[in-house]
């Protein structure tokens, strides 16, 4: 089976009229088959929007050759080539009061035409649609009354709908709070990987990226594309290259990112479990390096966990304190 999605040499802008082509990337060679999910992440104005627009047809290539199903894109037709890519874009949109199996609906219109009645075979489709992105049981609600992570929802059981074999987004997970942005990214994960759905995304949670993809489509400042799986580009230093700032750096052994750390104070840290994670993380925000090693003359702080009460102990300058939370133990310090 070819790839769901493939380009070759492919350039994408703008051909700004009788100017010359403003160029955003070139010599893109590209690749996303069936059962995959893929990120596309990268700093802001880099071309994301611009590259899934040309990947979809929404907008003309510069230069170069995409295929869909091992098809040239431009040989489909509208009706044929929703078979092939559904989109959902960030932008809400507004659908005044009307039903969520209504909404989901509006995926079947290639196939049914817009004043067109839905067969029952299209009902199927959109019923099974909304199962599958766990809004079933709100498929009578009406779309205004949804919490945003819902619509999203929503909007995924209305591309699906279409049953393409490519399904693109936009940053899904823009007006999402985290728990939000977390349920998202874990079904579109579970669409590729259980209903063999090829799933391409945008996105700018990063972190929740190297968490779910795939593989991930990094897009840097010049438009060149590094292309493997998040492990792989957090090793190579591709991620930290791309998005590390004055200030602010990509800690590859957390996978997060902090920012620097310039504080001249250092204090020893000894404990265990969740507790001693986040007081490293505590101390480090306010200013603190944390050392391996305990320097004479130095603060040391240990951490006793305790069954419904941890204690965080501080010994310095031949004196000890203990405190009920962190934010004591900050205080003193």
């Amino acid at each position: 089976m070819p790839p769901v999605l493939q380009t070759s040499a492919l350039s994408i802008g703008y051909k700004n009229g009788g100017k010359t082509p403003k160029v955003i990337a070139d010599q893109l060679n590209l690749q996303l088959s069936a059962g995959e999910f893929v990120c596309l992440v990268g700093p802001n104005g880099v071309g994301k929007s611009t590259l899934l627009r040309t990947l979809t047809g929404l907008q003309p290539k510069l230069a170069g050759e995409i295929q869909l199903s091992g098809r040239k894109l431009e040989s489909y037709l509208p009706r044929d080539l929703a078979n092939q890519v559904s989109v959902v874009l960030t932008s809400p949109i507004s659908v005044g009061a009307m039903r969520v199996d209504e909404l989901a609906a509006m995926g079947r219109f290639p196939f049914t035409g817009l004043f067109d009645r839905m067969a029952k075979h299209d009902w199927e489709v959109v019923h099974e649609t909304l199962r599958v992105v766990g809004v079933d049981k709100l498929s009578h609600r009406y779309v205004h009354t949804l919490s945003d992570g819902e619509r999203q929802k929503v909007m995924i059981a209305r591309a699906l709908a279409q049953e393409p074999r490519l399904l693109v987004l936009d940053e899904p997970t823009a007006y999402l709070d985290l728990p939000g942005r977390v349920v998202v990214m874990n079904l579109l994960h579970n669409l590729a990987h259980g209903h063999d759905k090829a799933v391409l995304t945008s996105t700018h949670d990063l972190e929740l990226a190297l968490r779910h993809a795939d593989r991930i489509w990094l897009m840097d400042d010049e438009g060149r594309i590094s292309q493997g799986a998040p492990e792989d580009l957090v090793l190579n230093g591709s991620f930290a290259q791309a998005f590390n700032r004055a200030g602010v750096l990509f800690d590859p052994l957390s996978g997060t990112f902090d920012t620097q750390n310039s504080g001249s104070k250092t204090v020893f840290l000894e404990g265990q479990g969740s507790e001693l994670i986040w007081t490293r993380r505590a101390l480090h925000r306010a200013g603190f390096v944390v050392d391996e090693e305990w320097i004479p003359g130095s603060p040391r702080v240990c951490v006793r966990p305790q069954e419904g009460a941890t204690t965080w102990q501080l010994e310095h300058a031949g004196q000890t304190f203990a405190f009920a939370s962190i934010y004591d133990l900050l205080q003193s310090l």
